[in-house]
């Protein structure tokens, strides 16, 4: 398990490991053909289903509820850390 997103401060390669090892479990993929400026759909497939299983798990992951609505608004890698940078409002170190 990785460390809190309720802890003061995260690495942002932390976050990005996370989101990445989440959405490649869920969509089967290596975890090297992920980068933040991967889309969800267009690169990796990704359909509702997979969506919302992505939403679970990183729920379960990280501790926080995120909205389904929030996952309909995200395109890449990078839109799901931003995301999870605001929902938090807990600063991110690189």
């Amino acid at each position: 398990m990785v460390q809190s997103i309720d802890g003061l401060v995260m690495k942002k390669d932390s976050i990005e490991r996370t989101v990445a090892s989440i959405v490649s479990d869920v969509l089967g993929i290596e975890k090297s053909t992920i980068s933040p400026e991967t889309l969800l759909v267009e690169d990796l497939g990704c359909d509702s289903v997979h969506a919302v299983e992505i939403l679970f798990a990183l729920q379960d992951e990280l501790g926080i509820r995120i909205p389904q609505a929030a996952m309909a608004k995200v395109s890449t890698v990078d839109d799901i850390i931003r995301y999870l940078v605001k929902k938090t409002g807990k600063k991110i170190t690189p």
